[in-house]
């Protein structure tokens, strides 16, 4: 089992506006956001919008700002989740332990979403590269931590030399009658993320 730490209170977030007044993020904002509404049935796009990182910048402010709470919290473990932020590693001080939650395998993913396509061979040979950088970011945290045992197996399998662990985000329960179900629900999350849209249309 992961050690267990002791909380060490709130951390501010980081203001999506500190990320704007850096021109590269905000110029790919605004091409994303462009294409999202004339440019959706685009291959090109389509192939560019599963293959390319989509998160906050590693940017100085963005480094120091991490740095910053490090400095103030001193905190015996330092945990990243999301494919997006797998890069924190770079940025983190050297032996501060670290760990890595992957909700969901970044190539396994890539290499579904773009079963329906063509690849040309410099896009192949992009998403073979994004295989390989996955592999060698997780190998710099102390742990990585799946959400299924299918996923960490998958990480061994692929060369990860780290400790893995599974964390899962479901359990089997009875299944249950439920006698005053009126078929109403009410959910509180983005639209914009397909799981949560898909599970609500399911």
């Amino acid at each position: 089992t992961l050690p267990q730490f002791a909380p060490v209170g709130n951390l501010p977030p980081y203001p999506t506006r500190r990320q704007l007044i850096h021109p590269r993020f905000f110029f790919d904002k605004a091409r994303r956001a462009f294409n999202l509404k004339f440019r959706a049935d685009n291959r090109r796009f389509q192939i560019d919008r599963i293959l390319q990182h989509y998160g906050y910048y590693m940017t100085g402010d963005f480094k120091r700002f991490i740095n910053s709470i490090i400095n103030e919290k001193k905190p015996d473990l330092f945990q990243v989740e999301f494919y997006q932020y797998l890069k924190m590693a770079d940025i983190l001080p050297k032996g501060l332990k670290k760990i890595f939650i992957h909700h969901e395998l970044r190539f396994v993913r890539n290499d579904r979403f773009l079963q329906p396509y063509s690849l040309s061979r410099k896009e192949a040979r992009l998403q073979k590269f994004i295989k390989m950088e996955e592999i060698r970011d997780c190998n710099k945290y102390d742990a990585v931590v799946t959400v299924t045992d299918v996923d960490r197996q998958q990480l061994a399998n692929v060369g990860l030399t780290v400790p893995l662990y599974t964390s899962t985000l479901a359990i089997n329960t009875p299944t249950l009658n439920y006698n005053k179900w009126n078929r109403r629900v009410v959910f509180v999350g983005g639209t914009s993320h397909t799981p949560n849209l898909e599970g609500m249309e399911w």
